[in-house]
């Protein structure tokens, strides 16, 4: 399920706000200017990144996709597959081997 950021009002400095129990707290409100005039409040959010723990921050408008919870150089990297995954793996791979 993904989760859209769809704030209501500009957030105060220091909100938090909470995504799949990972916190983001609003450090800095950007006002910006897109290259056709139109005027865009950017958020800017900090957080720790799930897997290595480094601070990192974010940016979004009032309504955007969903914030990463990992930093950039760990969003390179694939996710471990879950237990649930590794199970559907092995039921299909022996799914398979019977149909031989």
């Amino acid at each position: 399920m993904t989760m859209w950021i769809d704030l209501t009002a500009l957030p105060e400095i220091g909100h938090v706000e909470t995504y799949r129990d990972h916190p983001f707290t609003v450090v800095e409100i950007h006002q910006h200017q897109t290259d056709s005039g139109l005027p865009l409040t950017l958020i800017e959010w900090q957080s720790e990144c799930m897997t290595c723990g480094t601070p990192y921050g974010e940016l979004t408008t009032l309504r955007s996709k969903p914030i990463s919870r990992r930093c950039k150089e760990c969003r390179k990297q694939p996710l471990p597959p879950t237990p649930a995954q590794q199970e559907n793996r092995k039921r299909y791979a022996m799914r398979g081997r019977a149909r031989r």
